[in-house]
């Protein structure tokens, strides 16, 4: 049992913790057009990742590229966090391109990794976002559509400024379609909780997204979603 807490002479306690800023993440996949239910923060490395329908690429196993949680459903029990906000990322795992339309206007298209924006809204649209601290509770901490989160987190992407061509379809008739949820500016773009939310040693949680509508028929590629715990983490005391 480690030693957390050291009381002086005078009566005065000493807490022996350290708190870090440490995001915590984790990913679930999804196919074009499939229902969802996911839940995030519910596997560790060497599980599967959660996914919804048959997604590009098939069934796969977790690695630390896809989360750094270490235990399923619960923070571990010498650890703990504090929220204060929810963030996203969105990968697609296929190429999107317009079916060619000979004489017609320029076309928007995009090649996996990249997301449309088009199908970015369709999710926000779509799209619920929650996060439950607890066992058996059916109450979530947050919730809201895809929209509310700002991607407050990421890489700045660029595009190369070469034209882009897709079989059948001429230069010229087709231009990069880049989704994103905004500036990446924790600062300006993301938008966090007016109080924090705290999930203690060996605590209950999750983080769900879920289509409460039906099928996402309108999204053309399959994705990848990696939802961020904002946050600080305080880590083991050995």
């Amino acid at each position: 049992m480690a030693i957390q807490k050291i009381r002086l002479p005078n009566g005065q306690t000493l807490n022996l913790e350290e708190w870090l800023h440490w995001p915590s993440f984790s990913v679930v996949e999804c196919a074009a057009g499939s229902n969802v239910n996911l839940r995030a923060f519910s596997y560790v490395v060497g599980d599967r990742v959660p996914q919804a329908g048959a997604v590009a690429g098939g069934p796969r196993s977790a690695t630390e590229s896809d989360t750094n949680w270490v235990t399923k459903s619960r923070a571990n029990h010498d650890e703990a966090i504090v929220v204060f906000a929810i963030t996203n990322e969105y990968w697609a795992l296929e190429a999107d391109a317009p079916a060619p339309i000979t004489g017609a206007p320029a076309q928007c298209a995009a090649v996996s990794p990249i997301f449309t924006g088009t199908n970015l809204r369709w999710l926000q649209l779509l799209m619920m976002q929650e996060f439950f601290v607890g066992a058996n509770i059916s109450k979530p901490m947050a919730s809201a559509p895809l929209e509310y989160y700002g991607q407050g987190v990421g890489a700045v992407a660029y595009g190369s400024g070469d034209p882009l061509t897709v079989t059948g379809i001429g230069p010229g008739l087709i231009n990069l379609d880049y989704g994103t949820a905004g500036d990446i500016n924790p600062v300006l773009n993301q938008r966090r909780w007016a109080m924090p939310v705290m999930v203690a040693s060996d605590r209950v949680m999750y983080a769900k997204i879920s289509t409460p509508g039906g099928a996402l028929t309108n999204v053309t590629q399959d994705f990848r979603m990696k939802i961020i715990l904002d946050g600080v983490k305080r880590r083991p005391v050995a």
